[in-house]
């Protein structure tokens, strides 16, 4: 699991230097390895990942005129 903690920990850094092409659908799979295993937000082990994950995906995500 350290590999996908620091894959996760790239793709949200990426965001900053758009060094990889699609930041937002990487971290995206990277969450839902985390996710699926059972590792949420606030849990000793990997919640900092899941959080700081999450956070990007939110602030990357953009409304459209329908409000999805």
């Amino acid at each position: 699991w350290p590999d996908a903690a620091a894959a996760c920990h790239r793709a949200t850094a990426s965001r900053r230097s758009r060094s990889t092409p699609r930041p937002t659908a990487q971290t995206s799979l990277a969450l839902l390895a985390f996710v699926a295993t059972g590792h949420v937000p606030g849990e000793p082990r990997f919640g900092r990942v899941v959080e700081e994950g999450l956070d990007f995906l939110l602030a990357d995500g953009q409304q459209n005129s329908d409000g999805y």
